[in-house]
C-alpha cells in the first residue's frame, strides 16, 4: 500500500484518525490549483467536522488542527482577494457558487 491509497481508503471510511496519521507534522503540501495548502497546523479552511466527518459550513480549522486561527483567517482572506470561481479544501467537495461570500463568512467564523 502507498500513503496515498491508505489516505483515500481512510477518507472513504470517514476515519479521521487514520487520515490525520498520514499527514507529516507541520508539512506543507503544494498542489496544483491550491494556494499554500499546508498540513493540519496550517490548513486554510475546513468544510468537514473532523470528529463526525460530516459536512459543515466553511470556517477556520478546529483548534486541534490549528496553530493560529488568525493566520488561518488571513489565509482565507488571501483566497477571497484572488476572487476564485471555486476553492478546494482538500478533503471534500469544492466550494462553488458564490465562493467569495462563502470564504468571507469563513474568514469571519
Amino acid at each position: 500500500m502507498t500513503v496515498m491509497s491508505d489516505y483515500f481508503e481512510a477518507l472513504a471510511r470517514c476515519d479521521v484518525d487514520a487520515m490525520a496519521a498520514l499527514w507529516v507534522p507541520d508539512g506543507v503540501d503544494h498542489i496544483g490549483g491550491q494556494v499554500d495548502a499546508a498540513g493540519p497546523n496550517g490548513v486554510c479552511f475546513y468544510v468537514i467536522d473532523p470528529e463526525t466527518s460530516r459536512k459543515v459550513l466553511p470556517g477556520p480549522p478546529p483548534d486541534a488542527f490549528n496553530g493560529d486561527t488568525e493566520q488561518a483567517r488571513a489565509s482565507i482572506r488571501k483566497l477571497v482577494a484572488l476572487d476564485p470561481s471555486a476553492a478546494w479544501p482538500g478533503h471534500a467537495e469544492a466550494l462553488t457558487g458564490d465562493v467569495h461570500a462563502q470564504l468571507e463568512r469563513a474568514a469571519s467564523a
